[in-house]
């Protein structure tokens, strides 16, 4: 499954980044913590049991527009591609390609950035898997630019490595990420890496919500 974080930020409030599966143990820790004020999704793919949290906490819950459909119990939606502040602390930056409703959180120099980025372990890289893009992978490389206007010493991501480096390390980690990117090609997917088809609601999400994101 996808990594979930949890962090207590710096305005004091609790904050649950990506959906966990449902257990005890876990409804445990965020009572000793206080309870969660928010819950904030990435992208579609890794919403687990955050509903499940937001009831039992009375947390609001967050999405983009474009990935609705796989949360909806989410109490906040959030539209087009504008970076906002709309919780103290938390910047949103909107990262559409791997899912076109992916964002990234950042929250006290942390950047949460759901399946777009990762670090390859192996290689000891910032990298993203064009295999691994679910709707445009031209929009996903071009949408990761944005984060060179950020200051973030923590890149802490839901699948893959997370990793942490001072400010100038990390941007240049991700300048040389960003070359690497562009020589890739892209085709859209057929079938999952599980070989299961790709479901037909993407279908026609590539059909009716891409085209309608790149123009905007």
């Amino acid at each position: 499954g996808a990594h979930p974080f949890f962090i207590r930020t710096k305005a004091g409030l609790n904050l649950l980044i990506d959906g966990p599966r449902y257990v005890p143990k876990l409804v445990e820790f965020f009572e000793e913590q206080g309870g969660l004020d928010h819950v904030l999704l990435t992208h579609r793919d890794d919403v687990g049991a955050s509903a499940k949290y937001a009831e039992r906490f009375g947390a609001r819950l967050w999405i983009h527009e474009n990935d609705r459909s796989a949360s909806p119990q989410a109490t906040d939606i959030l539209t087009g591609y504008a970076v906002t502040e709309p919780i103290p602390g938390v910047t949103v930056i909107p990262i559409p390609g791997h899912t076109i409703g992916s964002v990234a959180f950042l929250i006290d120099e942390r950047l949460f950035v759901g399946d777009s980025l990762s670090w390859e372990l192996d290689k000891s890289c910032l990298w993203t898997n064009p295999l691994r893009c679910w709707d445009d992978w031209d929009m996903q490389r071009r949408s990761l630019k944005r984060l060179r206007d950020y200051r973030f010493n923590y890149m802490l991501a839901g699948h893959g490595g997370s990793i942490g480096f001072p400010h100038e390390r990390m941007q240049a980690e991700l300048a040389s990420c960003l070359v690497e990117l562009d020589k890739l090609g892209w085709q859209q997917l057929t079938h999952l890496p599980t070989g299961d088809p790709v479901p037909d609601e993407w279908k026609d999400i590539w059909a009716n919500d891409v085209p309608r994101a790149k123009a905007d």
